[in-house]
């Protein structure tokens, strides 16, 4: 186990900027990419890593904190020479389809590989497209050996079976999964948009106004009552995974740290994610449920609205103490019903925190559209 990453070293986007439109298109990569981060490269600004005033997310870790002396203490999974299952979504809405004849497992010769969307420890992402439909998707390469090395073959494994059995308009498809001798292959929805993060910092003044962020929070609210409902806690929400389609919808991504069958008799104790949207309960070594997920939400409603983290300080310590024993502080010019909802997702006690079944109907969402209302206050739904 290692302590959460800063969000300097985040999972990769499946959106490239456009001024690598030109870039010659590269092959499946021969071997595993040099990377230090756990997932996948970010290729957000880094510019804060480099400033002694650095936040959180620079990773300036003291290594005596508290979160680290949990993660040292915790468990290491073995390794694992699992690989994953084939997964076949081809009637899901988007997916490419393989001709007429008896189904097969798709292979690499079965797309057209474009330009890298990003590369991290265990592979990387291309934009990559099917040739028979012409359909344009994301396609993550992983590289077996790595995955086995660093014992994550059993969490990749997983990883495929919780996202490919979720299916909701909010939720980024995974079309299929198949492998070779060397690699493992995940076909996933192409999202042109990028992610919330890129969208928030190209924002001026780096915060979305309360009507946009609305939008975006019940789109995710939306998703995670999805997730909820097959007892499937996400982890790890964070701006970086959540995707923006084409379309402008809100897509929630990487199912890597997800687990699932989680219910109040069958709470979890592991130690995931990114430290500033991790509940309290679970920084302090406490089992916890679905209401992580919840906490995060605030979190991210509380940034798409100031444009950083409520929790956010320049060092790991101090970030640790104020989300599990500082003050929530909201800037005046929050309107009352969005103050309203944040202190009621972001309360300390986790059987405090407001339920999605409320947040659902809360005053904050009346000025969303006929469509918007009635998608949030729906039942999950297949996309």
């Amino acid at each position: 186990m290692v302590v959460p990453p800063a969000r300097a070293t985040s999972t990769v986007r499946l959106a490239a900027s456009n001024n690598d439109e030109n870039a010659s298109p590269p092959r499946a990569p021969r071997s595993a990419p040099s990377a230090s981060s756990h997932g996948y490269q970010s290729t957000r600004p880094t510019a804060k890593a480099a400033t002694t005033s650095a936040s959180t997310r620079t990773a300036r870790a003291n290594p005596r904190s508290a979160l680290q002396e949990r993660a040292a203490n915790a468990p290491k999974s073995a390794p694992s020479t699992r690989q994953p299952a084939q997964v076949r979504q081809a009637n899901a809405p988007g997916a490419p389809q393989q001709p007429a004849g008896p189904p097969r497992a798709w292979t690499i010769s079965d797309f057209e590989i474009g330009r890298s969307l990003g590369q991290g420890k265990f592979g990387q992402v291309y934009m990559a497209r099917e040739k028979s439909t012409k359909t344009v998707v994301a396609l993550k390469v992983l590289v077996k050996e790595q995955l086995r090395a660093n014992g994550v073959a059993h969490q990749l494994k997983k990883e495929v079976e919780i996202h490919s059995r979720i299916r909701h308009q909010n939720i980024l498809p995974l079309y299929a999964t198949f492998q070779d001798e060397t690699r493992v292959y995940l076909v996933l929805k192409y999202a042109g948009g990028g992610d919330l993060y890129k969208k928030l910092r190209s924002t001026p003044g780096r915060r979305f106004s309360e009507k946009e962020a609305a939008v975006y929070v019940a789109q995710l609210v939306s998703a995670l009552d999805a997730c909820h409902s097959q007892h499937v806690v996400h982890r790890d929400i964070k701006p970086e995974n959540l995707l923006i389609s084409d379309q402008g919808e809100l897509l929630l991504a990487d199912f890597g740290w997800s687990s699932a069958n989680v219910t109040n008799a069958n709470r979890r104790e592991t130690l995931c994610g990114t430290l500033d949207y991790l509940s309290p309960e679970m920084i302090r070594g406490e089992k916890y449920n679905e209401s992580v997920d919840i906490w995060a939400l605030g979190i991210i409603m509380f940034e798409l609205l100031v444009g950083k983290p409520p929790f956010e300080a320049p060092g790991q310590d101090e970030t640790i103490y104020r989300i599990t024993d500082g003050p929530l502080q909201i800037p005046p010019y929050i309107s009352p019903a969005a103050q309203d909802l944040l202190h009621r997702i972001l309360r300390k006690v986790p059987e405090d925190r407001i339920p999605l079944r409320d947040i659902k109907t809360h005053r904050w969402f009346s000025h969303l559209n006929i469509r918007q209302r009635m998608a949030l206050r729906g039942s999950p739904q297949a996309s």
